[in-house]
């Protein structure tokens, strides 16, 4: 009679790091999903991509994200964003890479959206590039994680007037490696979807820079 095996390492670690629920940040121990939040996932999920016409989003194909930045979807987005939470970052990867393949999108390289250097320097991490990461585990594409560049500090756009979002950030974003884009179908990935006028003008760098065309995804969008 054969022996079934057993996975010491995978049972020390969930003992001595037991995985947290996603959502509400409750330990799971041995327990593979959370009782209490993945019946609720499937009424959270946005199944329809991102209206263009309401957005600032007239340099892209399509955007998609899979969750509305209100709770109980607030809280772990903003988990990753400040904390670096890699578990959450390949939650929410999961869900924006099934809307892109159910849009049946033919990207096939990853661009994320680039943080000034000194915002990455202070909170520790690039958001925007663990989740593009995140997703290109998902979907089994490259990153180009040195393809954009932003060139100085931006006010938050959500603070501003829609003329006043535009202006703010004209030549903010530059292609550092057009050989990196040039006649590719780039997927632009962030965090958050306020506007859309980030990436919008980071897709109108990547175009110009001779990008067949430009998709965008992120973990959640504003209402």
């Amino acid at each position: 009679m054969k022996e079934m095996s057993f996975d010491w390492i995978d049972f020390l670690q969930k003992l001595i790091f037991p995985p947290r629920c996603p959502v509400c940040s409750r330990v799971l121990g041995f327990v593979p999903e959370c009782e209490r939040c993945t019946p609720l996932i499937p009424r959270l999920l946005r199944r329809e991509l991102v209206p263009l016409s309401l957005h600032t989003l007239s340099m892209l194909e399509q955007v998609y994200a899979p969750f509305v930045y209100q709770p109980p979807m607030k809280k772990p987005l903003l988990l990753a964003k400040y904390e670096a939470r890699r578990d959450i970052m390949r939650f929410f990867a999961e869900y924006m890479a099934q809307g892109v393949r159910e849009a049946g999108w033919p990207v096939d390289v990853i661009v994320p959206v680039p943080s000034h250097p000194a915002s990455v320097r202070r909170r520790g991490h690039d958001t925007a590039l663990l989740f593009a990461q995140a997703l290109a585990e998902q979907l089994h594409l490259p990153v180009e994680d040195q393809a954009l560049k932003k060139l100085y500090q931006t006010k938050e756009q959500h603070t501003l007037s829609e003329q006043a979002r535009q202006s703010n950030l004209l030549g903010a974003f530059a292609v550092q490696a057009p050989q990196a884009v040039r006649g590719r179908r780039i997927l632009l990935v962030d965090d958050v979807l306020t506007t859309g006028a980030t990436l919008n003008e980071c897709a109108k760098m990547l175009l110009g820079a001779g990008a067949e065309c430009c998709y965008g995804a992120t973990a959640v969008v504003t209402e």
